[in-house]
């Protein structure tokens, strides 16, 4: 999940990443609000209710790099 933000040119919603990785909706929910407490990532819009966009963080490019 953190290669598919980090190779995306845009942030993605929970649903994009859904459908992208073909898991559920409630599964992609928990992955990117591990990685948002991990500080991998970060929504650009927390307050909105639905269409939070997720994008990777400095943190989380360096930790692709390293792999």
């Amino acid at each position: 999940m953190l290669n598919l933000l980090y190779e995306s040119e845009k942030a993605l919603t929970a649903n994009e990443v859904k459908n992208k990785m073909k898991i559920s909706l409630s599964q992609s929910s928990f992955s990117l609000n591990e990685l948002l407490d991990k500080k991998l990532i970060v929504c650009l819009n927390p307050f909105d209710k639905i269409g939070k966009l997720y994008k990777i963080t400095d943190l989380g490019k360096e930790l692709i790099n390293e792999i």
